[in-house]
């Protein structure tokens, strides 16, 4: 990387002294995917808006549509996803009216992706779809293989797990076909991902292990927190804790060191659940908080559900029941804002399968409640939120 920042600094240099804006925007923006390569999201995109900026100070209008995708692009890598959806928009918007199919698709793909990530579900979704259909009609496997796989992901958080091996299986023949290794491993991911939800925490460990060792041989550095985190999951649910504990701490190391806001609000998150295990309750609050805080910078609904369900019951082990009500609450709430916005009951109700503890924990703790208030509002409540886990909720 040092060598070719130097060569691209030269060139840049270069171009700068003979006044040549188209130059000078091409090395600014291959500057920034060095930078984007090495992890330093802050330095690229300190240089992908130079890019932008001469693009539209000269009128290009295709570059201009990169530029903003680039930028969109290290928004979400930042983990800043309204910022990036802006950013991604913008490009959609400019590529439609040049008439250019192929970047119409990518950037199709890519706000499907940041949809993915603000929890909007079938946005993203009607988004991938519509960028698939234009990769299969030019045949471009690259991209058929990277929408397949956001695809495979969508249907996974749905709950949708048969989809979601079908999407994952024809991604993963594609990149193996085309020789593409990261993308391989985050195939290889979502299947560890799908095992784990099946409680196949062998099978599930080896994929994350076999991930793990190609992001490392190939520098991916968020591939590579994004897998120590989900081993660390494993090590968890199995009983190897400090194990555990060595994975979230490397990948919470690593995503501070790139910026990924999101990734680094999902790792603690990870250790607010793993100290709850260990019993180390004032440890698990202060995780959940801390992924709490970095979610109403970045808006990211399943960040605030896991936080709000992990501080709910560390308060509840400490007794303070009230707290541990709020926040119970505030994670029903955040489920159900994503909950709505989906279509068809199949959807919500695979959608709601694997959160439904969170409903009992709070049905649970309302019970608990009645038992020293027997006024009969705590058992109301309680109640409600029953009928809301089974789908009969007014609000459906």
């Amino acid at each position: 990387f040092t060598e070719a920042l130097d060569y691209l600094s030269q060139a840049l240099q270069m171009h700068r002294e003979v006044k040549n804006k188209g130059g000078e925007e091409y090395d600014l923006g291959n500057i920034g995917d060095v930078y984007i390569e090495m992890g330093q999201y802050r330095k690229a995109l300190k240089y992908h808006s130079k890019a932008l900026e001469i693009a539209r100070e000269v009128g290009n209008k295709r570059n201009e549509a990169i530029g903003l995708g680039n930028i969109g692009a290290i928004y979400s890598y930042l983990g800043d996803y309204p910022k990036s959806l802006k950013y991604r928009e913008l490009a959609l918007k400019i590529d439609r009216e040049l008439g250019l199919k192929w970047d119409e698709g990518i950037d199709l793909g890519n706000v499907g992706l940041t949809h993915y990530n603000l929890g909007n579900y079938i946005k993203a979704l009607e988004y991938l779809t519509q960028a698939l259909k234009i990769a299969l009609g030019i045949e471009d496997k690259g991209s058929i293989a990277h929408w397949m796989l956001a695809m495979a992901s969508c249907y996974y958080t749905l709950g949708i797990l048969p989809k979601a091996l079908e999407y994952n299986k024809h991604a993963t023949e594609i990149v193996q076909e085309i020789g593409d290794k990261v993308q391989e491993a985050r195939c290889i991911g979502t299947d560890g991902l799908i095992y784990t939800e099946l409680k196949d925490y062998s099978r599930a460990l080896q994929c994350f292990k076999q991930a793990l060792e190609i992001c490392v041989e190939h520098g991916a550095k968020r591939e590579e927190a994004i897998a120590l985190g989900n081993i660390a999951v494993i090590c968890a649910e199995t009983g190897d804790y400090l194990k555990a504990l060595e994975c979230q701490e490397k990948a919470l190391s690593i995503n501070k060191e790139i910026g990924n806001r999101f990734n680094e609000a999902e790792t603690y998150n990870g250790l607010g659940a793993l100290y709850l295990k260990l019993k180390k309750y004032e440890s698990s609050v202060e995780s959940h908080k801390k992924a709490l805080k970095i979610s109403n910078d970045i808006s990211v609904p399943k960040i605030v559900w896991e936080a709000h369900a992990g501080l709910g019951a560390a308060y509840e082990e400490v007794g303070d029941y009230s707290q541990a009500m709020t926040h119970y609450k505030a994670s029903v709430e955040a489920i159900e804002s994503v909950r709505g916005g989906l279509l068809s009951e199949e959807q919500k109700s695979s959608f709601l399968e694997n959160k439904i503890e969170i409903y009992k924990k709070l049905q649970n703790l309302l019970y608990k409640l009645h038992q020293i208030d027997q006024t009969g509002r705590f058992a109301e409540e309680a109640f409600e939120y029953a009928e809301r886990a089974r789908g009969r909720a007014l609000l459906d």
